[in-house]
């Protein structure tokens, strides 16, 4: 299965830096209870976020994992612990406000 959203940072709205989006997708394997097998985020601080979340991944974490983490806000991190919308649900992954 496949949880993904688009976002735009709060870092962005704030100055009013166009409407460029963000995007944020978690790849887990419905076959070993929605463990994460693959990660992918495009917007600012993307290298620090994947850091973070590699280690999660090698540690075997799990989509529950992720829901279960109080994420820091706003960061684009926080994205990661409030996915909802998968691909396969054909809705809408544009997310709106904080």
């Amino acid at each position: 299965e496949v949880y993904h959203s688009c976002f735009k940072p709060l870092e962005w709205t704030l100055p009013h830096r166009g409407d460029n989006a963000c995007y944020a997708k978690l790849v887990v394997s419905k076959l070993e209870n929605e463990k994460i097998i693959g990660f992918h985020v495009c917007g600012p601080n993307s290298g620090e976020i994947t850091q973070g979340f590699a280690a999660a991944m090698k540690l075997g974490a799990t989509k529950e994992t992720f829901d279960d983490t109080v994420g820091i806000h706003p960061t684009n991190a926080e994205q990661f612990t409030t996915l909802k919308t998968t691909k396969s649900s054909g809705a809408s992954a544009e997310q709106s406000g904080c």
